[in-house]
């Protein structure tokens, strides 16, 4: 988890797979099952751009009405 927690900081856009294979270059062998499971443990998740970001509020609208 520590080494988890190092990999999140320096790269805070990888996901499960991401980690799984950075920890794989360091020759820790886990699943991604298991990445994902911690990491849910600790809270963290991927920084990327979230679906619906730029969704208008529902009470404006975009055309005139007459």
């Amino acid at each position: 988890m520590r080494l988890m927690d190092e990999i999140h900081l320096e790269y805070p856009f990888m996901g499960s797979r991401g980690i799984k294979n950075e920890l794989w270059n360091k020759s820790y062998k886990v699943g991604r099952s298991h990445i994902r499971t911690l990491m849910r443990k600790m809270g963290i998740e991927a920084i990327y751009k979230k679906p619906h970001l730029s969704e208008p509020h529902p009470t404006i609208r975009s055309t005139p009405i007459f």
